[in-house]
């Protein structure tokens, strides 16, 4: 059964992150589905970042202001070192454990 907490969860991401000023290496983020889209939100001052999609040979203009809504299990991500500036993430996402813990339909 879902507790009352659960059950009053304001938004469907199921954890948020806050990522200062990292470099972050090629990976996917396997605690997801396929299917379940995660929000990241570029902040900071007037940095140029990149954001590496290796699977799809791209690199995107990561700028204070950009959001993405990326499967983050499905394609490989990474963010170089960049020039200047300060870089701050927020990182909404939804892991498929939870979901199944608190017997919460997935979206």
């Amino acid at each position: 059964p879902v507790s009352v907490p659960i059950s009053n969860w304001p938004s469907i991401f199921s954890g948020l992150e806050i990522i200062a000023n990292c470099t972050t290496l090629s990976h996917r983020d396997t605690g997801g589905l396929a299917s379940l889209f995660d929000l990241l939100i570029s902040l900071g001052s007037s940095h140029e970042a990149k954001l590496v999609l290796a699977d799809v040979g791209a690199e995107l203009d990561y700028y204070p202001g950009t959001m993405t809504l990326i499967s983050r299990k499905v394609l490989q991500q990474s963010i170089g070192p960049w020039d200047k500036g300060e870089r701050l993430v927020i990182a909404h996402f939804m892991k498929d454990k939870i979901h199944s813990r608190v017997e919460v339909p997935r979206p």
